[in-house]
């Protein structure tokens, strides 16, 4: 979550105060590392800075409500803080409240309209809300004032890039998604999620063993994400192989164990491999009509461990569907 003031004077001492949190993310370390932000010395003209690194504590704690209590605070003492309008945004994502994102960043933007990260943050709430072209003119914006002056630039047009290809994977272009993905490994070879979209945008045109493939190096990177397991299973489902694919989503179901999506597919390898078994008709690659890219129904129920859990049917391994998509901003 970015935090930083547009205050340059400002700007170290909210840093410190995100820093020392960023450090003591261990659960046990939490009231240490609030009580640290809520008892530390600052000047009167540093209390709504404060208030914001505080909110930014319980962010990542994951109670945003707290969160957003703290924000409010802030912009109520200092109406003009574009970081504070910027994580009240991003705290209200990540409760699913997509319009009032939306409202601060407009705000955001509207103190700060050369700041690429908002424009980022803004077409990502919008392709959330699967506003396509909305959310392409924000990406394009953010492009264009990308800070290429900085170290990080190639890391930040990476990001940015990313966001754009979902946003293309929504609507279908997987072609100008893939180019995106493609551009944004150039610039940052180790940026997993790049690899985990474009294993999905070439699963979606039929490719699947360059989905694997790029699937295997997302979970390379970072082998803690049930969904780069879950799309590599999807992507050995729809090759017809079922071992793998259900070995993949055990690993998805490890990780996260009430994932619809993977136990739903989980699911159908199993049905599969029975049929294999008994010499039905799964005996070849699943086709166009009944791989699981698709449902008989537009939603179908996937039993979890607690029940039933309703999955997307006829959308349910394009776009944005049931995984976790990493967000420019909320990761």
């Amino acid at each position: 979550m970015r935090v930083w003031a547009q205050d340059e004077t400002q700007a170290p001492w909210v840093h410190d105060q995100v820093e020392k949190i960023a450090e003591q993310r261990k659960p046990a370390d939490w009231e240490d590392a609030k009580s640290e932000l809520i008892n530390s010395d600052c000047s009167p003209g540093q209390t709504a800075l404060q208030l914001m690194a505080r909110g930014v504590a319980y962010g990542m704690k994951g109670d945003h409500d707290r969160a957003i209590a703290e924000y409010n605070e802030a912009i109520r003492l200092d109406p003009k803080l574009s970081t504070a309008f910027y994580n009240r945004g991003t705290a209200y994502l990540h409760k699913g409240d997509h319009d009032r994102g939306i409202a601060d960043f407009d705000e955001a933007i509207r103190l700060e309209p050369n700041d690429a990260f908002l424009f980022a943050a803004r077409g990502g709430a919008y392709g959330l809300k699967e506003q396509y072209d909305r959310a392409l003119a924000d990406y394009g914006e953010a492009m264009r004032l990308s800070p290429k002056e900085t170290h990080l630039s190639p890391e930040i047009d990476a990001s940015f890039l990313c966001g754009r290809g979902e946003v293309y994977l929504g609507k279908g272009d997987e072609d100008c998604a893939i180019a995106d993905f493609d551009q944004a490994i150039r610039l940052d070879p180790k940026a997993a999620p790049a690899f985990f979209s474009r294993g999905r945008a070439h699963n979606n045109k039929g490719h699947h063993d360059r989905a694997i493939a790029d699937l295997d190096e997302a979970i390379r990177l970072n082998a803690k994400k049930c969904d780069y397991f879950c799309a590599r299973g999807d992507a050995y489902l729809d090759k017809g192989d079922n071992d793998r694919a259900i070995a993949d989503y055990d690993d998805a179901i490890r990780l996260e164990p009430n994932f619809p999506r993977a136990i739903f597919f989980r699911r159908q390898a199993i049905l599969r491999k029975g049929d294999e078994l008994a010499g039905g008709p799964s005996t070849e690659a699943p086709s166009e009509s009944t791989n699981s890219q698709k449902c008989s129904t537009d939603t179908c129920d996937a039993p979890d461990a607690t029940g039933t859990a309703e999955i997307e049917g006829n959308a349910a391994r394009k776009g944005r569907s049931r995984y976790r998509i990493d967000h420019p901003i909320l990761g």
